[in-house]
């Protein structure tokens, strides 16, 4: 993958172990009632002893703010449930391909996807939310924990961690360039 992406209005880096799965044509075959994250990415996690982290992405132009008393009663609530739907269905979509659930899937992974040992693997849920001012991050980073908490307990909590952040904290990740206003 060589060339840059526009999602959610921001521009995303491309990286060899990254996966578009919402592009893929796993998904273009079976989206019908079945919403996606943007992409997968394997990394090397930090510190680097702990192996890999496979980081799953989603990403928001905007997004509510739960204290506001124009928006809609249950808006934000509902924003949360799809994304975390998105996210759980990109890990779980990326691992019916990587176990070979579809004839000819992996070979739509990155090489280094395909090889991964998933023993070795830190899952990241990542949400982007473009423009969005740090201190507003903490409530739908912690809204977000709370509603993707039954995946954490079938799974184990020392396998997950949940970010949110804004266009300039994924920058400094590496995800995106930085756009001009």
């Amino acid at each position: 993958m060589t060339e840059r992406f526009c999602e959610s209005e921001m521009w995303f880096i491309p990286h060899p172990n990254m996966f578009r799965i919402e592009k893929s044509k796993i998904y273009q075959k079976n989206q019908q009632d079945l919403t996606m994250a943007e992409f997968l990415l394997l990394r090397d996690a930090t510190p680097p002893e702990i192996g890999q982290s496979l980081w799953i992405v989603e990403a928001k132009t905007t997004f509510p703010n739960p204290n506001n008393p124009n928006n809609p009663l249950g808006h934000f609530d509902k924003s949360i449930g799809e994304i975390c739907t998105n996210l759980v269905n990109a890990m779980l979509l990326g691992l019916g391909i990587y176990m070979g659930g579809y004839v000819g899937g992996a070979d739509e992974l990155p090489e280094a996807m395909r090889d991964m040992d998933l023993k070795a693997i830190k899952i990241k849920l990542v949400l982007i939310i473009k423009n969005h001012q740090e201190r507003w991050l903490v409530v739908p980073r912690r809204a977000l924990e709370k509603e993707i908490r039954r995946i954490i307990k079938i799974f184990g909590p020392s396998l997950f961690t949940v970010a949110v952040v804004n266009e300039k904290q994924a920058q400094d990740f590496g995800l995106v360039e930085m756009t001009l206003p």
